[in-house]
Order: C-alpha cells, then structure tokens, then sequence
C-alpha cells in the first residue's frame, strides 16, 4: 500500500497512458479512492482507478464550495 497526494496520482495515470504533464487532468482522483497499478521495469500499468466502492456506507460527507474561500 502507497498513499500518495493527487498530483502523484495525476503523473501515475499520465505515466501509465503515455501522455505529457503538460494539458488538463484526464482521469478521476476521488478523495480516498483506491487506484491499483502494476510496475513492470518501465512499464506503469492501471489496473483498476478511483475506486469507492468501500467508501458506500458512510454517511454523506459535506462539499466544500472553494470559491468562497477568501484569503485575506
């Protein structure tokens, strides 16, 4: 097990989909979520992303709106 921030994540997924760092995010990076790769020598492979299913049972979370946040 690996846990890691979403910027990481962000490069596994492009590493793995062979795509530059340059460009929008193109996958899910769910808060908690499970994400499986396999490392074969150079090789990143998804074998399963952004999973939540073991998150189903819990209580709504709240969402916070950023753009009211006010830095001051």
């Amino acid at each position: 097990m690996v846990v890691t921030h979403g910027g990481m994540l962000d490069i596994v997924w492009r590493t793995a989909r062979g795509t530059g760092l340059d460009g929008p995010r193109q996958s899910d990076i769910s808060n908690a979520g499970l994400n499986r790769v396999r490392v074969s020598g150079e090789a990143v492979e998804v074998l399963d992303w952004a999973g939540v299913r073991h998150l189903a049972d819990l209580p709504e979370q709240p969402v916070y709106d950023q753009t009211k946040l006010v830095v001051r």
